[in-house]
């Protein structure tokens, strides 16, 4: 009585065991869990390629699976569709370029993906409750991080 208890108790100590020994020397979980599924390293690839026109399906692509089963996969892990995830990302930093900055709109859309500043201002809206003149105005201009916020795109600009 009470074996398969015994005998899940065990697998999961020897399991975690191994996983502490894994990362103790070195080897990290993440990259090994990004090699098994791509899909687990997406975040930081749509991070790295904000600025480009990221297209669902293309991500899909870049997976390995068919669009109905990449956004059911994605959804399920990250709680949200891929598309509004890439939205957040990008209204996130569009908002950062507001506060940090004095940019024309035009130099924020052609640095966030966005097709047009229409896009960019209903995307802002959306996530925001405000137009992204709303949010600059409610902004501190010059806050301290501006300074390095500017030079940290000067110098993603010039290793881009």
């Amino acid at each position: 009585f009470g074996y398969d208890l015994r005998i899940r108790a065990l697998l999961y100590l020897i399991s975690t065991d191994l996983i502490r020994r894994w990362i103790a020397k070195g080897l990290p979980l993440q990259d090994y869990a990004s090699r098994i599924d791509p899909i687990y390293d997406l975040p930081s690839y749509i991070v790295r390629h904000i600025e480009e026109p990221l297209k669902v399906e293309d991500l899909a692509e870049h997976c390995g699976l068919s669009y109905p089963w990449f956004a059911r996969k994605f959804h399920e892990i990250y709680g949200m569709s891929c598309k509004e995830y890439i939205e957040k990302v990008r209204v996130r930093r569009v908002e950062h370029f507001l506060q940090f900055t004095d940019c024309s709109l035009e130099y924020i859309r052609s640095h966030t993906g966005y097709v047009d500043c229409s896009h960019l201002v209903r995307d802002f809206r959306k996530h925001r409750g405000m137009t992204p003149g709303q949010f600059r105005k409610t902004c501190h201009q010059d806050s301290p991080g501006k300074d390095t916020f500017l030079k940290s795109i000067d110098t993603q600009e010039k290793n881009g």
